[in-house]
């Protein structure tokens, strides 16, 4: 009887996510084309521009014929990308390197000689990847994913509440709901931009301006072979057609039925899995460092 109970409420607990889901999903959909038109002749900034997630969508943006403004801490790399696209659109870039500008605020000053409409910070790290937190060195992940953060949404949402429009958007993944070892403190700052978006879109949000956070499975960028993983390009013409209305959003589908799944299963046997994987990850990556100094 009490295992019928259980069942019966993780089956409710499932509809109800997954309605959750749908909804934010749907009614992100059928508003998007209005924010395209509010943001035309605007730019729009990308952080980690050069890379994944951060270059499919200066990729998209580009073809989408917006403005855009690149930053990121590779120089060459902004010029090629920049060479690419600026047959395209009006394309600029500044090199700024996340992990060393944290306590220096000023260094986003030069976002005031620009209209933005769209602010997407697609710059989080893991730095090293998974590693024991023991043997790691975590102020480059803190840095990178929460203070530089945090200072260019500040300078950015300060413009926008002035012109009562904008559109902040932090690129996460599902880590900041579950336990994963190895990576502590990446899934934690993730946790902190989740909430860091949730509350403020309800602060500002009265300016006409909608903070997103936005969640996608997997956990890891790199696990690209299982049924959960990201395909960058799908992601991304997804994240641009169902974002600018809620506080969160899951842009697949494919990724609002895993979302499902892991929300049934308890955190315990999430955190255990995680733990004996990246474990093994570990472990076979110091074998092939030692193994390289030999």
């Amino acid at each position: 009887m009490f295992l019928s109970f259980v069942c019966k409420a993780r089956g409710l607990i499932l509809l109800y996510n997954f309605g959750n889901y749908l909804f934010e999903y749907i009614w992100s959909y059928l508003t998007n084309s209005t924010v395209w038109e509010k943001i035309e002749n605007k730019f729009v900034v990308v952080t980690g521009a050069t890379q994944g997630i951060g270059k499919e969508i200066c990729k998209q943006l580009a073809f989408r014929k917006v403005k855009l403004l690149m930053i990121d801490n590779n120089k060459d790399k902004l010029e090629s990308l920049k060479n690419e696209l600026a047959s395209q659109i009006e394309c600029e870039f500044y090199v700024i390197d996340f992990k060393i500008t944290a306590e220096n605020y000023n260094v986003f000053s030069f976002l005031e000689d620009y209209d933005v409409a769209v602010l997407i910070n697609a710059a989080t790290t893991a730095d090293r990847g998974v590693e024991s937190f023991l043997n790691r060195r975590n102020d480059v992940i803190i840095q990178t994913n929460i203070l530089s953060t945090v200072h260019i949404t500040h300078r950015v949402a300060a413009q926008m509440t002035e012109k009562k429009l904008g559109y902040i958007l932090f690129i996460g993944d599902s880590a900041f709901d579950i336990p994963v070892p190895y990576i502590a403190v990446y899934s934690a700052t993730l946790a902190f931009l989740n909430q860091f978006a949730s509350s403020l879109y309800y602060e500002i949000n009265k300016y006409g301006i909608v903070v997103e956070y936005i969640n996608y499975s997997p956990v890891l960028k790199a696990q690209l072979d299982t049924y959960n993983s990201i395909d960058t390009k799908k992601f991304v013409t997804s994240l641009f057609k169902t974002f600018g209305s809620n506080r969160r959003i899951i842009p697949r589908l494919k990724h609002i039925f895993w979302q499902c799944i892991v929300d049934l299963i308890p955190r315990w046997i999430i955190g255990r899995y995680k733990s004996n994987i990246h474990e093994k990850i570990e472990l076979k990556r110091e074998f092939l460092e030692q193994k390289k100094k030999q």
